[in-house]
């Protein structure tokens, strides 16, 4: 009888979104689907223009943005995936199983089959309907659609085609991950939750789980946050809600585990363990590591204030990094894991962390280059100027003569700094005040240390 009360209060719930897009009568039932993943290329092809794919290499459709969820029959379900087939089986959780299918319309799709309905299952079921009805991002996986007939609960999820992040960083038979990808896949996670925290209409939405089995990625490694079963609303000037601690190990933060007191601060925890794993190649937590190593946090913390990339880096990256990138992301994780909630960056500004001084190294170090190649192509220009006009006769050798360019008589000088300014302005113009005090005081050497330092003292 309970039962039946929830499911009613379920489906109340959720039919305004099903009449916000129309009755589903539509559906094509002599369409015969395989569930095949490989087809939605296919058939997506064949569909009228719409959104760029998802992946450059599967070809996916990517779903529309602003449309609500859809109200999927469990009929259209078991068609669209042949019938939960074993072919189609994406993984098993403590949720239930997930299975690939294929739409009609060629959309590729996750289907999330929810276990036996309880009143705690339709609680987080309800939330991840809630959360990720109003949350639609590039990074965050976006829910397509629902089902709630009877007994059974389902989820349906645009398809992310490469698995998920910890699959490329600990399956053992996966190539080792490039450290571009694993850039790129910091970044677009960041984006994704800041999203969350900071730009989500409905106001700040805390993960709760933030780790690399949550974060999907597509042939590109264009990263997607997902798994919002257990995310909460954060409503603003919250100082936090207390409930109780849900989560992984090892990726919890110290004031979440103790008091059960949740804000957007306990997903920037995570998020930084996440970067320290993707530097390092280790799991947050392996117990088959000798004792000191297997709580990723504590043994990375001392490594972190000291600034030690050699014993931090993944050793099957070898050399094959970008020395900036890694200093950036490893300053960006010490932040993140400080154990005071207060002093840990807000996704924003992790986001900054990671890309802006990136570029900032980059953009450094061409300012020197150009000031260097400015300078050097100076001297030279202005000492073959002296040796024509010398050869010319277009110049007395006077001693208290003094030449500026530019302002000597004859037609010949004239065209000669007039060709050197055009040239100049070509390569990179007259050496600037940003470029000779990049010159004067920055190398790659005295910059390294700088927000270490900095951080070391607070």
């Amino acid at each position: 009888m309970a039962q039946e009360s929830t499911t009613k209060a379920l489906l109340e719930k959720f039919s305004k979104l099903d009449r916000q897009i129309g009755a589903t009568s539509d559906y094509r039932k002599d369409l015969d689907l395989s569930g095949n993943v490989r087809e939605a290329a296919a058939l997506s092809r064949n569909a009228p223009p719409g959104p760029p794919p998802l992946c450059s290499i599967c070809q996916h459709k990517a779903p529309v943005f602003g449309k609500p969820p859809r109200w999927f029959s469990y009929a259209e379900l078991e068609l669209a995936t042949g019938g939960f087939s074993q072919a189609n089986f994406l993984a098993e959780g403590g949720f239930g199983s997930v299975h690939r299918g294929v739409l009609p319309d060629g959309q590729a799709v996750a289907v999330k089959q929810h276990k036996l309905a309880s009143s705690q299952g339709d609680l987080e079921f309800c939330s991840e309907v809630e959360v990720l009805s109003c949350a639609q991002h590039r990074n965050v996986v976006m829910l397509i659609g629902f089902c709630i007939e009877d007994k059974r609960r389902l989820l349906v999820y645009e398809y992310i085609c490469n698995g998920s992040l910890d699959s490329h960083l600990y399956g053992r038979h996966q190539e080792p991950l490039e450290w571009s990808a694993r850039q790129k896949v910091a970044v677009g996670a960041a984006r994704g939750l800041r999203y969350l925290h900071e730009e989500c209409r409905v106001g700040c939405i805390v993960h709760r789980d933030m780790r690399p089995n949550n974060i999907l990625i597509t042939h590109d490694f264009e990263p997607l946050v997902g798994d919002f079963g257990l995310a909460r609303w954060q409503p603003d000037g919250d100082t936090g809600v207390e409930t109780r601690v849900i989560g992984t190990f090892g990726y919890l933060a110290p004031e979440y585990a103790q008091s059960g007191q949740i804000t957007e601060k306990a997903d920037v925890y995570s998020f930084g363990v996440v970067l320290v794993e993707l530097v390092t190649g280790r799991k947050a937590v392996d117990l088959n590591r000798p004792k000191g190593q297997q709580c990723l946090t504590e043994w990375a913390r001392p490594l972190l204030e000291e600034y030690a990339i050699d014993e931090l880096i993944d050793p099957q990256l070898g050399n094959r990094y970008s020395e900036q990138e890694v200093y950036c992301m490893l300053h960006a994780a010490s932040l993140c894991i400080r154990r005071d909630p207060h002093s840990r960056p807000r996704m924003s500004q992790q986001g900054e962390l990671l890309m802006f001084h990136a570029l900032k190294y980059s953009r450094i170090l061409d300012i020197i280059a150009d000031g260097i190649y400015a300078f050097a192509w100076a001297l030279v220009s202005f000492f073959l100027e002296k040796v024509l006009r010398i050869l010319e006769g277009d110049m007395l050798m006077d001693a208290s003569y003094s030449s500026t360019p530019g302002y000597d008589v004859g037609n010949r000088s004239g065209r000669i700094w007039a060709e050197q300014q055009q040239q100049q302005q070509h390569y990179s113009g007259p050496l600037s005040s940003e470029a000779m005090e990049g010159f004067n005081k920055l190398s790659l050497d005295t910059l390294r240390p700088v927000f270490w330092q900095r951080d070391k003292g607070r």
